[in-house]
């Protein structure tokens, strides 16, 4: 006799949800309305596992997509609510603010050519580039 499964609650609150295994459990009874969290973020994010889970019990197919695509969607976008309520990357639609992508600066030991001084000071002179030091 094994132990019994483990229900809906208890797959969120041990950070074991996996959409593709346990996407069923969200056909059943509804995440408590009050999140067990005390934080700001993570009762933000129990309200949006609340809200996918309504969505996947609501699914219904339209002209383009099956219900079962719209659940597995649902149940993709819960997942990753999961993950993001113990510590991942929260999914880009729950972001307050959009990441600022990394900085672009030439590759290490890139050669720009000169000195930033002689750079800044290139000048046309004659229809050519003339690249002199600058003056101090």
């Amino acid at each position: 006799m094994g132990r019994p499964a483990k229900t809906l609650l208890e797959r969120v609150l041990a950070g074991s949800f996996r959409a593709d295994r346990y996407g069923s459990l969200l056909a059943g009874k509804l995440l408590p309305k009050t999140s067990p969290f005390s934080d700001p973020f993570r009762r933000r994010i129990w309200q949006d596992l609340r809200e996918a889970q309504q969505e996947y019990q609501e699914a219904v197919a339209s002209k383009v997509f099956s219900a079962d695509w719209h659940r597995a969607v649902c149940a993709r976008a819960f997942s990753k609510s999961v993950r993001a309520l113990h510590g991942g990357r929260p999914p880009s639609w729950t972001r307050e603010k959009p990441m600022k992508p990394p900085a672009l600066s030439p590759p290490a030991g890139a050669d720009l050519g000169g000195t930033s001084a002689e750079v800044s000071s290139a000048r046309r002179v004659g229809g050519r580039q003339d690249a002199r030091p600058a003056e101090p």
